[in-house]
């Protein structure tokens, strides 16, 4: 019987000829650099480390397999969400460790993990090394849970005043040279899954794209009504010489600009508690125009989803 090829060989080959749009590169860039600006990362240093740690780390990934071109994009996304989770454990654990100590700490784990790409780069060509899907899953929680451990064990470790105050950039260091090593072995499992990861964007945006005309409909019908009961709102405040709603806890008339807000946030059904209605009549649009949302909300995505199921 022929063996199964693996998930990393399959959707290496259903890849070849195929290119990465430049719209998705344009969109790893902007959401590079939206982290980078929301971490508010002090250190021109670490920036700098963030998107260039993302573009080396995508490089060596298409010179090592280049029969994947979706795998270096999908891999600076993800060093995007790996620096949030470095942030993260940082401010946690190592608040008085230097700016210095934090860009190498950052970049050790991304360097274990291209030294893994390079070193096994036959093994993940080679068609001898093919896995099933249920064995990559398997590897997956393996080495994910063994770096929940190594993050959980630093937590009860290392977060305490002698590491703080004393021993700040060695503990750092040292946590992520541990990290390091869990990139470096499990480099082959992270590409495998990486892969797989890839295609099923691909698909997802492939799908959104399809519904994008029944979406735009639905929106524009939606936006339609939300102007309709702002208007509503508006009208009954000038017409009645008492103010129908309170508005940061003072009853005054409402502006129209006002009015599209509170509209807007009644008909998705948040309503933030900012502005309040506090007369009868104005309840009363306001309950109506909540049923209303939900009725057309759930008929809106049962259209979108028959249109997609017709033009299949």
């Amino acid at each position: 019987m022929p063996r199964k090829d693996d998930a990393l060989r399959s959707k290496a080959t259903l890849n070849d000829g195929e290119n990465v749009s430049w719209s998705s590169i344009v969109y790893t860039i902007l959401l590079l650099t939206l982290i980078t600006a929301a971490l508010h990362i002090d250190s021109l240093l670490m920036s700098f480390a963030v998107v260039a740690s993302a573009a080396t780390v995508a490089g060596i990934a298409h010179r090592c397999l280049p029969q994947s071109p979706i795998l270096p994009l999908v891999l600076a996304n993800a060093i995007g969400v790996y620096a949030c989770a470095f942030i993260f454990v940082v401010e946690i654990l190592f608040p008085n460790s230097n700016n210095v100590a934090i860009f190498f700490s950052y970049l050790i784990p991304l360097a274990g993990f291209a030294t893994g790409l390079v070193v096994n780069r036959d093994r993940l060509t080679e068609p001898q090394t093919a896995i099933d899907g249920k064995t990559m899953i398997d590897r997956g929680a393996i080495w994910s849970g063994l770096s929940i451990a190594i993050i959980a064990s630093s937590l009860a470790v290392l977060h305490i005043d002698v590491f703080d105050d004393i021993l700040p950039t060695p503990a750092l260091l040292g946590f992520a040279i541990g990290l390091s090593g869990v990139t470096y072995l499990s480099s082959q499992c992270i590409a495998e899954v990486m892969t797989e990861t890839g295609d099923l964007f691909r698909d997802f945006f492939s799908t959104i794209r399809g519904l994008i005309r029944p979406a735009y409909a639905f929106f524009t019908f939606y936006l339609l009504f939300v102007i309709v009961f702002a208007s509503l709102y508006s009208i009954i405040d000038s017409i009645s010489i008492a103010p129908h709603f309170s508005i940061q806890g003072e009853l005054r008339d409402m502006r129209f600009l006002e009015a599209i807000y509170f509209s807007l946030i009644t008909f998705s059904t948040v309503g933030y508690g900012d502005i309040t209605p506090v007369s009868h009549a104005a309840r009363i649009v306001v309950t109506i125009q909540v049923l209303t949302g939900v009725v057309l909300t759930l008929f809106g995505f049962f259209a979108i989803m028959n249109y997609r199921t017709d033009n299949k």
